[in-house]
């Protein structure tokens, strides 16, 4: 049971880190040509 309760979290987890990632990488290809020009 607790392996159980524990792979779920691990997965909310690994899941948010991708969109966290992802927001990140769509915020710096929005901010990166503002800062080369």
């Amino acid at each position: 049971h607790e392996s159980l309760v524990y792979g779920v979290l691990s997965r909310v987890s690994s899941e948010m880190w991708v969109h966290q990632v992802n927001e990140f990488l769509l915020l710096v290809e929005c901010e990166l040509p503002v800062t080369l020009n």
